[in-house]
């Protein structure tokens, strides 16, 4: 208000719940880019010889994800 944007109350800087639902979700939104890259750099990081291992003994693409590429 006292920067003449609007003369209503603006609901969400104004109840305590909803102005930390909003903080809340700004912050994820904004470190969401963070763990992406920290992610894709771990996995190019990875050696590829337990992935080829992994399909040598038969495991399907999910096997491979769920237990040799997630841990």
């Amino acid at each position: 208000q006292s920067l003449g944007i609007t003369q209503d109350a603006i609901p969400w800087l104004i109840e305590s719940h909803l102005a930390f639902t909003a903080i809340t979700i700004a912050e994820v939104w904004s470190s969401t880019s963070i763990f992406a890259i920290l992610i894709l750099a771990g996995l190019l990081a990875m050696p590829k010889e337990p992935i080829e291992a992994a399909r040598v003994d038969g495991c399907t693409p999910w096997q491979t994800f769920r237990y040799v590429t997630w841990p």
